[in-house]
């Protein structure tokens, strides 16, 4: 599949049904994953981001800024998101304007590479075509100087699903084994999380670290 038609398809009516879907609050948040798993997004930051000194962090695919809200509230500051979807940054602007909210693709990350401590995605890696996952990746890895984050749909092997309606739109799979696999990363930490409605569905969070490459 094209990237332009993939990207077309979010920058459509469905992009801003989506966006109107997903804009919550910091407590809906919460509430959401405690009803989803049992567990608030706001431990799961802290679990995951606690112990690290960072400071400069990128969400790719930031869509209306829930994560980077989050994050806010919980005390990061030089924070900046990226997404294709225009109405998805204006409502993120107004939330948090002062944030770094920039219009451009996972197939261009229009920054320096090294330029943040921390890049991640949420729920972005599952709707990006295989065709250009790797692509993707490698952006997203690149705009890091130390961390990558990510929180994705999760299955032990590549597996499309139907979204909605539509076909080859979302994709679970073993992200975090992807990026080691193509990425000098190691493996900081990994969680999977079982649905307690359905113990057959997972999403998982996990944070990888860039390794020293020899001069």
């Amino acid at each position: 599949m094209d990237k332009s038609v993939q990207e077309l398809f979010w920058r459509s009516e469905f992009g801003k049904q989506y966006n109107d879907r997903n804009l919550r609050d910091i407590e809906e948040l919460d509430r959401n994953h405690i009803r989803l798993y049992g567990v608030t997004r706001s431990e799961l930051n802290r679990e995951f981001l606690g112990e690290l000194n960072i400071h400069a962090i990128l969400e790719c695919g930031c869509g209306v800024g829930n994560q980077l809200l989050l994050l806010a509230h919980q005390g990061y500051e030089r924070l900046c998101g990226i997404d294709i979807q225009e109405d998805a940054l204006g409502k993120a602007r107004s939330r948090l304007p002062h944030v770094g909210w920039i219009q451009a693709s996972l197939s261009h990350i229009p920054f320096q590479p090294g330029s943040f401590d921390l890049s991640f995605t949420s729920g972005v890696l599952i709707h990006i075509n295989p065709d250009h996952l790797l692509e993707a990746m490698r952006q997203i890895f690149q705009a890091s100087g130390s961390y990558v984050w990510g929180y994705e749909y999760y299955h032990d092997s590549l597996m499309a699903m139907e979204y909605r309606g539509h076909t080859n739109k979302l994709w679970k799979a073993d992200y975090c084994r992807l990026y080691m696999e193509h990425f000098p990363l190691r493996l900081i930490k990994r969680k999977k999380l079982v649905y307690r409605s359905d113990s057959s569905l997972i999403d998982e969070m996990f944070l990888l670290q860039k390794m020293e490459t020899p001069a």
